[in-house]
């Protein structure tokens, strides 16, 4: 609704009852008490974007040459929820909905313009989604991953956008699902960001501690991005998604079930329209039934660096000048560990290209270390 109030003709209603008999209301004009609010961005040097709200109670306002009254109402949180509600109710004199619809139908469009230019993140809480701000701009080229893994993921992610009248004709559940496992610090959520950004798809990271089954079906239908992509991080923590044997069957009703966990993903009661990625460290102990084709759709594994993914980190941050002098110094000694350790060993010798080149330095000042292969 806010982006309407810019046309309120700047009345509030006073009601005068007159007598009980019938007679016609009084309406006395007064100014609206508005209510300001400065949003801060996350990105510096942004200017905040100031709003301007209507306050609780009625207000008049010009929507197509047409007066309309609107109230607005809030309750304070209580046992039952742990936010507060809020009411918005639109009144106009007349017979036909269509002015009301065509007003929800460009509030909408005016909410969607703004934003449909930045993805946002949304961290739930029970079964309700909570803003979080913007996912940070990251541009694909930042994550470096061996092969062509990343742009093949990407154009499948594109692929299924691009799909929608062809599943519906097609007769398929409407949904696409990933799985990103391997190693700590390989990169993973780093690509769900820059996949989102790239797409511009809107982020909702999902927490299953002490979330009940009820609770995850309705938040997942409460996704209300027609372009969203629903984040499980390290769901092998979760114990609904860990392998049992027959004798472990029993599942545990304090917290979301095997069972709901999977009605909710692609169950008969499941939304269709949004993108679900789970990370994991440990792909072993993720249930069978849980990583099935319809639920895990494609898998991408991250390994520990590679000569090549080691050489493009540096590449990146000294430059090719510094790959020129240094570049068989890094490739004679990487890959060493994760892509993260490398990236904070180049971060404290961000200065120092030779520095940042002497992995053996790394060695001594880094507690876990692990030498792979170095074939890409």
């Amino acid at each position: 609704m806010r982006p309407l109030i810019g046309s309120s003709s700047g009345l509030t209603s006073n009601p005068t009852r007159g007598a009980q008999d019938g007679s016609r209301c009084r309406w006395r004009p007064t100014l609206i008490p508005l209510r300001l609010e400065a949003r801060v961005p996350q990105s510096p040097p942004h200017r905040p974007n100031i709003v301007f709200s209507p306050s609780v109670g009625s207000h008049f306002f010009l929507y197509r040459r047409r007066l309309l009254w609107l109230r607005r109402e809030r309750e304070p949180a209580s046992k039952d929820s742990w936010r507060e509600r809020e009411t918005f109710s639109v009144t106009l004199l007349g017979r036909s909905q269509e002015l009301l619809r065509s007003l929800v139908e460009d509030a909408y469009d005016a909410y969607a313009a703004t934003v449909r230019q930045q993805s946002r993140i949304f961290l739930s809480v029970y079964s309700y989604w909570v803003p979080q701000g913007f996912v940070r701009a990251r541009s694909l080229d930042s994550v470096i991953l061996p092969g062509s893994e990343k742009e093949a993921m990407l154009a499948d992610l594109r692929t299924f956008l691009a799909s929608e009248a062809w599943y519906h004709e097609m007769g398929i559940p409407y949904r696409r699902g990933y799985l990103l496992h391997g190693v700590p610090g390989a990169g993973k959520s780093s690509l769900v960001a820059a996949l989102a950004g790239a797409v511009g798809m809107h982020l909702y990271v999902v927490n299953l501690a002490g979330m009940r089954d009820s609770e995850l079906q309705e938040l997942l239908q409460n996704v209300s991005a027609p372009r969203a992509l629903v984040l499980f991080e390290d769901i092998d923590g979760a114990q609904a998604a860990q392998a049992r044997s027959d004798t472990e069957k029993k599942e545990d009703v304090r917290g979301v079930t095997l069972s709901g966990l999977l009605n909710a993903l692609d169950g008969v009661a499941s939304r269709d329209g949004y993108v679900t990625i789970m990370t994991t460290n440990r792909r072993a102990v993720l249930d069978a039934a849980l990583t099935r084709p319809g639920r895990v759709d494609m898998e991408v594994e991250f390994g520990y660096a590679t000569s090549a993914q080691a050489l493009a980190l540096y590449r990146r941050f000294y430059g090719d000048a510094a790959v020129a002098r240094h570049g068989e110094q890094m490739l004679a000694l990487a890959p060493a560990t994760s892509m993260a350790m490398l990236q904070e060993h180049f971060l404290r010798h961000r200065n120092d290209p030779m520095g940042g080149s002497a992995l053996a330095r790394m060695r001594a000042e880094s507690r876990v270390l692990k030498v792979v292969d170095g074939a890409s």
